[in-house]
């Protein structure tokens, strides 16, 4: 074998293992653990239903319709943790999640900063499979956030530094949740972060409010 054909096979080997090792450093950066919410537990306000989850496009984004397998979704943090952890609720106006660019993206991001970060599939406001469908995103993020603080000592964070970041519709959902919550303080987050939410009580965003989360017509 020449000279010239000796390092073409060493550059070939170099190439191989470089991404051999990519493949590996992308899987182990981005760890992460999918835990459903309610496993094992009766899930609050659901009656039985027909809907199927599905995936679709909308806004130039994948959103996700007819949730009703809430999940939590936990991202370690990559390098030297700050010890602090987030708890991601994507948009959606309450009718889809935007489960991809405003929430897993963003999760990633956080993870590479040294922060536990967790995105919250959260069940929509559906008659079809909720008796009190008000309710139920709330109930949600109530629960991710108090699964998310019990896996402090496992993830390495420290259990009051656990806050929230909302987009949108997450947004009005992460400020109720800053403002309610049990005594404990098990599910009310120690800080929050909310991106674009309704800031305003105007006519439109009552309006907004009363078809999409409460399902009634707005009346005069």
């Amino acid at each position: 074998m020449d000279t010239a054909m000796k390092k073409n096979v060493l550059s070939y080997i170099r190439l191989f293992w470089i991404l051999l090792l990519c493949c590996a450093i992308g899987h182990d950066t981005f760890a992460q653990e999918v835990i459903k919410l309610w496993e094992h537990e009766v899930k609050p306000y659901y009656i039985d239903n027909d809907l199927i989850e599905k995936e679709k496009e909308v806004w130039g984004t994948r959103c996700l319709y007819d949730v009703t397998e809430p999940t939590l979704t936990i991202y370690r943090a990559i390098g030297e943790s700050v010890e602090q952890a987030v708890l991601v609720i994507p948009r959606g106006g309450y009718d889809v999640v935007a489960i991809h660019h405003e929430s897993h993206d963003v999760a990633r991001t956080l993870s590479m900063q040294g922060i536990t970060a967790g995105v919250l599939k959260y069940r929509l406001p559906n008659a079809l499979s909720s008796d009190q469908p008000h309710l139920v995103p709330i109930s949600d993020a109530r629960r991710a956030m108090k699964l998310l603080r019990k896996a402090s000592s496992l993830y390495g964070f420290d259990e009051n530094s656990v806050g929230i970041m909302g987009f949108s519709a997450g947004s009005h959902l992460a400020t109720v949740l800053s403002f309610t919550g049990d005594a404990d303080g098990e599910n009310r987050p120690d800080f929050s972060v909310l991106v674009y939410g309704v800031t305003r009580v105007s006519n439109d965003n009552i309006k907004w409010l009363q078809e999409s989360l409460y399902h009634r017509p707005l009346t005069k």
